[in-house]
C-alpha cells in the first residue's frame, strides 16, 4: 500500500471535467454532516488540478462553504483512464483540455483506476474558513479589503454556477 501526500486546497481551485447529479451532491452533503469528517480525499491530476475522482465531493464542499478539501495528486502515468459510456473513448490530454475549457462530460462518464492508498479522516471543522482570518479583514488596508471582496464575489459566482451545472436535465 502506497503512502500519499494529502494537500488541503480550496475546492474552487479544482477543475471538474464531469457534470454532477444534484441528488448525489445532497447525499454527499448529508454524509459529511453526519460523519463530521472528510473520509476520502479528492483525486486530481498533479499539474492541472483536474478532478479525476471526487466531483460530487468537490461540489458538496463548495455548497457547505468549506475553505479547503483534502486532495491527492496523481499523474496519468500512475492510473488507468476509461469510460463508462458506450462508444466513448477519451485520452488524458483531451480530458484535461475539456476541464480547462469548462466543457463538462455527463455525470459518471469516465472511470479512473488508482493504485491502493490509505488516508486518515479529517474533521470537518479543520476545513472551515478560519474565524480569525475573517475577523482580521476589516482591520486590514483598503486595498486588501478590495482584494478579499473581489475574491469573495468570485467564489460566490463559482458556487452559483456550480449549483446550476449540478442540476439534472
Amino acid at each position: 500500500m502506497r503512502t500519499q501526500n494529502i494537500r488541503l486546497l480550496s475546492p474552487l481551485e479544482l477543475k471538474p471535467h464531469e457534470q454532477t447529479d444534484s441528488c448525489r451532491v445532497r447525499h454527499v452533503i448529508g454524509l459529511l454532516l453526519r460523519e463530521q469528517a472528510w473520509t476520502r480525499p479528492i483525486c486530481v491530476e498533479a499539474t492541472s488540478l483536474c478532478v479525476m475522482d471526487g466531483h460530487h465531493r468537490r461540489l458538496a464542499a463548495i455548497h457547505l462553504g468549506l475553505a479547503a478539501v483534502p486532495v491527492i495528486a496523481f499523474t496519468y502515468d500512475e492510473i488507468r483512464l476509461g469510460s463508462r459510456q458506450p462508444g466513448m473513448s477519451i485520452g488524458p490530454e483531451e480530458l484535461i483540455d475539456c476541464a480547462m475549457r469548462g466543457r463538462l462530460f455527463p455525470p459518471k462518464s469516465t472511470r479512473h483506476v488508482f493504485p491502493p492508498f490509505q488516508t486518515d479522516a479529517i474533521p470537518l471543522a479543520k476545513l472551515l474558513p478560519s474565524p480569525a482570518r475573517l475577523r482580521a479583514c476589516p482591520e486590514e488596508s483598503p486595498s486588501y479589503r478590495r482584494h478579499v471582496d473581489a475574491s469573495w464575489n468570485s467564489q460566490a459566482s463559482e458556487r452559483a454556477s456550480c449549483f446550476a451545472t449540478s442540476q439534472s436535465p
